[in-house]
């Protein structure tokens, strides 16, 4: 069986299910330094691809 609900909420809450915190979450990304380390490591090879591609 299946029942409607409806909940009210802020609209400060509602705006934030649909639009992430991307600045929170790339703040906390670039304090991973493992993480940082192997994002370079990877477009530095993304970057060696692309030029031996253009030769």
């Amino acid at each position: 069986m299946r029942k409607k609900s409806t909940a009210t909420i802020d609209e400060e809450v509602y705006k934030g299910l649909y639009v992430p915190a991307l600045e929170l979450v790339y703040s906390e990304m670039a304090l991973d330094k493992s993480r940082e380390f192997d994002a370079m490591a990877w477009s530095e090879e993304i970057i060696g691809d692309l030029d031996d591609a253009a030769r």
